[in-house]
């Protein structure tokens, strides 16, 4: 019996990735150059494109960031980048994005604190 959770699908536009991590209505991976690409529900800018526009397809995410480690939460993401600073984007309701202003975060912003 084919059951459709059994299969892969491919991810178009990706290329070569070095890591994948899920929230809970989006994705993102990181390729292996240090580019992040989001792609899913854009509800509280989640997918870091500058848009409020929901993805099917991978779109990168805005700033030019090279990263080495992306954590993706239930409605935000945070990344690391090759210089060790920390950007966040999405849902900063809580202070998820790591600043001061407790609204959404429709692009990358640097975490507060850092030299």
């Amino acid at each position: 019996m084919d059951d459709a959770r059994t299969r892969y699908a491919s991810v178009d536009g990706l290329g070569p990735i070095a890591s994948i991590s899920g929230g809970d209505n989006h994705t993102c991976g990181l390729s292996a150059g240090g580019a992040a690409w989001c792609w899913g529900s854009n509800g509280d800018g989640r997918l870091g494109d500058g848009t409020a526009e929901g993805r099917s397809e991978p779109v990168a995410v805005t700033g030019g960031h090279t990263f080495t480690q992306l954590a993706v939460g239930s409605a935000h993401t945070c990344g690391l980048t090759d210089v060790r600073e920390v950007w966040c984007w999405g849902t900063n309701h809580l202070g998820q994005a790591g600043t001061s202003i407790l609204s959404e975060a429709w692009a990358p912003v640097k975490v507060h604190g850092q030299d």
